[in-house]
């Protein structure tokens, strides 16, 4: 059923994949990878608080993988609940301090936040500790303009402009 349920996920078919998932973790609900690809469906469906039921699972089942972290974060996140994506999110950088991606995602609700030095923080953290992800500059551009940083927010936005897209985003 897992198996089942993930080829449907890769396939982007993720109602057909929770028909599998659903069984799936009712008959192993301490299946991990279940109940991870479960919430990425719910998530790619825009149910966002199913995605985070599932995501909670995980983070109890495995509470020192950041994956699962990461995922919930973004999902309360899409949701609006700021203070509990910066609280995932920090957890994620807790467990691993190397995911340039998470500083990204914080930076943008503490920007949401109206905490905008936090989020100039962040995105400048991603960059210098090399993401390769091109709307960095692009984010930090519109954090500097927030902060009245016109020079700085027009280098970042041409240097953005100068890198290809690395991501779908």
């Amino acid at each position: 059923l897992y198996l089942q349920g993930s080829a449907y996920h890769r396939r982007g078919h993720f109602k057909d994949a929770l028909a599998s998932l659903l069984k799936a973790t009712r008959k192993d609900p301490q299946h991990y990878a279940a109940w991870m690809v479960r919430g990425k469906c719910h998530f790619e469906l825009g149910d966002h608080l199913s995605a985070i039921e599932c995501f909670s699972v995980c983070v109890g089942l495995r509470p020192n993988e950041a994956k699962a972290w990461h995922h919930r974060g973004l999902a309360y996140h899409h949701l609006m609940r700021a203070a509990d994506a910066v609280a995932d999110y920090d957890r994620v950088l807790e467990l691993d301090p190397t995911k340039t991606d998470v500083f990204l995602d914080r930076s943008l609700v503490r920007f949401a936040m109206k905490d905008v030095k936090g989020a100039l923080a962040d995105v400048t953290k991603a960059i210098d500790q090399g993401t390769r992800l091109t709307r960095a500059y692009f984010i930090r551009a519109t954090v500097r303009e927030a902060l009245g940083d016109r020079k700085g927010a027009r280098a970042d936005f041409d240097e953005g402009m100068r890198r290809p897209p690395q991501d779908a985003i």
